[in-house]
């Protein structure tokens, strides 16, 4: 039976009395279920990760051993490192004890999925016509500091992939959300007759689909996190269309809902981009005021793991395609070890209708294409960071747009 959060708030109490001065425990459990191509995985693993800070510096340690002797090597490790810290900042500290909003992301049937029983259910829907990816995690944190803070939460999800053109996904809190069998039946009609059609090399209006969206939002990250990022600079400018609100949000019900952050602070929403007007960017606690985004404790990392785009008037990506005499709809991108951008399921539009198969690589620039925007679906999809860990798996909700450019076609 997996630990309660009482138990784990209880280990973290335990850990942090064997820590001096200001310090952080954080007592973790989480559950790996995976059942895919290259077989099952079951995992179930149950930790402590101890910080502390000394004079600017950040030393780490992580155990597995939960018993006295080896909570007490670890926070002896933790001091240890705290000394190979080669750049020490004066401010660097913990954040005070906050009360946290509690959130509905936690579906109690995830810790007891039986691994074979849900493989059956797979091939029964799936057959072996397709192969489909399909992933699950449950876990449970508990964290303690010297500033008292004393916080836990519970987070689970569910997904699955086909490995089909454009690679349509589907994610929730747990299994009952993903409707596998309409992801084989969107699967089976990105699938093309011949081979697909090298898409000349030059600018395009583009029609990207949620997935592809989701992706572009993803490479936005680093502009979003911290006082020194790109739209931190540009506040209260114009950075993208009117059309675009975007905002990091924790706690929207059509998201992957999480209450902490890795210092145990409360998530906050963060309007990022209103109305396409840069309006605020995420913090931690090393790098400001918090808004709830560390993934360090001790170091300036914050970052968006809950993107929510608002949605638009248009029906659906037919719809966003109509207008185009001449463009492109991507589904998704496959992103190369070089930082390239690939067309994954991509079809050429003409006349407003999606025709031919297109392949090639792009170049893409995230906030030209917001800038570029044109119309949203009214419908928004939820598309799950490449995370396997329940504790920390974020979610970008977003709908498909159409853009008049952004994209160039390279090779």
């Amino acid at each position: 039976m997996p630990p309660s959060s009482a138990d784990l708030r209880a280990l973290a109490a335990r850990a942090l009395a064997l820590l001096d001065g200001e310090a952080q425990t954080t007592a973790w459990w989480e559950r790996r279920l995976a059942i895919g191509e290259y077989g099952v995985s079951d995992i179930e693993q149950l930790a402590v990760d101890l910080v502390v800070l000394r004079d600017g510096r950040v030393g780490t340690a992580t155990t597995t051993d939960v018993g006295e002797a080896g909570l007490a090597a670890a926070a002896a490790a933790a001091a240890a490192h705290a000394g190979l810290d080669g750049d020490p900042m004066g401010a660097r500290h913990l954040r005070d004890p906050a009360e946290a909003r509690p959130h509905r992301g936690w579906d109690p049937a995830v810790p007891g999925l039986e691994a074979a029983a849900v493989a059956d259910e797979l091939a029964a829907v799936a057959g072996t016509e397709l192969e489909i990816e399909w992933r699950a995690g449950a876990g449970r944190v508990a964290i303690a500091s010297s500033r008292g803070i004393d916080a836990a939460e519970q987070r689970s999800f569910a997904l699955a992939e086909a490995a089909a053109p454009g690679h349509p996904a589907a994610a929730a809190i747990g299994p009952a959300g993903v409707d596998v069998a309409a992801l084989l039946a969107e699967a089976r009609a990105g699938f093309h007759e011949g081979a697909p059609l090298p898409a000349d090399l030059g600018d395009y209006p583009v029609v990207l689909g949620p997935i592809a969206v989701a992706q572009v939002l993803e490479a936005l990250k680093p502009d979003l996190a911290g006082p020194d990022a790109a739209l931190a600079a540009r506040r209260g400018t114009r950075v993208a269309a009117a059309a675009i609100n975007l905002s990091d949000s924790p706690r929207h019900p059509g998201t992957l809902p999480r209450a902490l952050d890795a210092e145990g602070v409360p998530r906050c929403p963060v309007p990022l981009i209103q109305d396409g007007i840069a309006h605020r960017v995420v913090l931690d606690t090393a790098s400001g005021a918090s808004t709830g985004h560390a993934t360090r404790p001790g170091h300036a990392d914050p970052w968006p793991d809950h993107l929510v785009l608002v949605g638009g008037g248009a029906d659906d990506e037919d719809a966003l395609c109509a207008p185009l005499q001449l463009g492109l709809h991507i589904p998704a991108f496959l992103l190369t070890a070089e930082g390239g951008w690939r067309l994954d399921g991509a079809r050429i539009v003409e006349g407003g209708r999606r025709t031919d198969a297109a392949t090639g690589l792009a170049d893409v620039d995230p906030l030209a294409v917001l800038g570029a925007t044109e119309a949203l679906t009214a419908r928004q999809r939820l598309v799950p960071t490449d995370d396997d860990s329940a504790i920390t798996i974020g979610a970008t909700l977003c709908p498909a747009l159409r853009a008049r450019s952004g994209l160039t076609m390279v090779g």
